[in-house]
C-alpha cells in the first residue's frame, strides 16, 4: 500500500507541476486565471488525500514492527517533499540537469 500511494502521490504532483506551469503561467485573462488556480486546488487536494494514505500506511507498518529496511525505504513525508516543482527546464540554459 505504501509503495502504490507513493507511486500516486508522485504522479500527482507531476500533474500539479504541469497545469501550474501550462496553465496558470499561460493565463491572459482573468477567467482562465481562476479557472487554472481552480484546477491547481483540485490537484493539490488528491497530493494531500494520496499523502495522508501514505502516512496512515507507514504508521501501519510502525505499529506492526515492520523491518527496518522497509522503514528505510519508505522514509517520513515532510512539508517540503509535497511542494511541486514548477521551473522550466530549458535546453539552452546552462547548469540544468535531468
Amino acid at each position: 500500500q505504501m509503495n502504490d500511494h507513493l507511486h500516486d502521490l508522485r504522479l500527482a504532483l507531476a500533474q500539479k507541476s504541469c497545469v501550474f506551469r501550462l496553465h496558470v503561467r499561460n493565463s491572459k485573462s482573468q477567467a482562465t486565471m481562476t479557472r487554472a488556480w481552480s484546477n491547481v486546488n483540485a490537484v493539490d487536494k488528491t497530493v494531500q488525500q494520496h499523502a495522508r494514505a501514505y502516512c496512515l500506511a507507514r504508521k501501519a507498518a510502525v505499529l506492526l514492527d515492520a523491518p527496518k529496511a522497509v522503514l528505510d525505504k519508505y522514509e517520513v513525508l515532510s512539508k517540503d517533499q509535497l511542494q511541486a516543482r514548477t521551473f522550466v527546464i530549458d535546453p539552452k540554459v546552462v547548469g540544468q540537469r535531468n
